[in-house]
């Protein structure tokens, strides 16, 4: 259980400004300190925010009956944007790194909750099961790519980009190494149902990634980092020999074994 509430300190003591569950009597709780800077906006409004959007998230999951059968054709549509349940949440205030690792460990519990900061913003989303679909058709068919192909391709997943003195952190949602590994992955992949506030290229600048994809809108946008710019490019600079739409078109297809098939022939052309 997590619940934010305001106290204050008066000779040594903690007087709450409102009253605890009746569901905690007797039971021995743990108390987290969190002073706030004076460029955060009032604390009572950060605390509404952050139980409102927790509150979201524990209301996310539901049973699955137990004769559900899945059906990703349900999920995917085609010829269609998609539409999920996804949220992104971009935290009132400016937090100093300390108050970030604080907050941190308070949403530490909440399931599916993905958090990043960038010189001072925090940022929430949560993880739909779409996001994470399309997250591991790409990156199956990029690493069955890369076996064909004959590229040693280093996968590392969401492995989390960290450094306060960066001023960022965040998570991808595929990292990979080629060739070698190296101080940094060569390539970074994020999925994005719903926009988010946070600059997208600039955290991914912060770690000298070489190479990222975005897929927004059913589709990949790509992005080469040069002369410290990120520039937008039609066709991967890393893999310069791999069909983009070929890649897009089997991610979208609702069957993976009609993808793998139709993925594998393509490359094979």
């Amino acid at each position: 259980m997590l619940q934010i509430i305001q106290a204050t300190c008066t000779n040594g003591e903690l007087i709450l400004n409102e009253k605890l569950s009746s569901e905690l009597e007797g039971k021995t709780i743990q108390i987290m300190i969190l002073e706030p800077s004076e460029s955060t906006q009032p604390i009572d409004s950060q605390e509404l925010k952050i139980q409102q959007f927790l509150a979201r998230v524990n209301n996310y999951s539901f049973p699955v009956p137990p004769d559900y059968k899945f059906n990703r054709e349900e999920i995917y549509d085609r010829d269609k944007t998609t539409t999920i349940s996804q949220q992104q949440f971009l935290l009132p205030g400016h937090y100093t790194w300390k108050e970030f690792e604080i907050i941190e460990t308070l949403t530490a519990d909440a399931a599916g909750l993905r958090i990043t900061y960038l010189d001072g913003y925090i940022e929430f989303m949560t993880l739909s099961e779409q996001h994470e679909m399309i997250k591991t058709i790409l990156g199956f068919l990029l690493e069955l790519y890369s076996c064909e192909i004959g590229i040693n391709l280093i996968p590392v997943g969401s492995a989390t980009r960290r450094a306060k003195e960066k001023n960022a952190s965040f998570e991808p949602d595929e990292s990979y190494y080629i060739g070698e590994k190296k101080a940094n992955p060569d390539l970074e992949i994020e999925i994005n149902i719903t926009s988010g506030s946070i600059d997208k290229l600039e955290k991914y600048k912060r770690f000298n990634i070489t190479e990222v994809w975005f897929w927004e809108n059913n589709q990949l946008s790509l992005y080469h980092l040069k002369n410290d710019n990120y520039e937008q490019i039609n066709q991967s600079e890393l893999l310069p020999e791999l069909d983009i739409d070929l890649l897009t078109n089997c991610v979208l297809t609702p069957s993976i074994i009609d993808a793998k098939t139709a993925f594998i022939k393509g490359i094979k052309k």
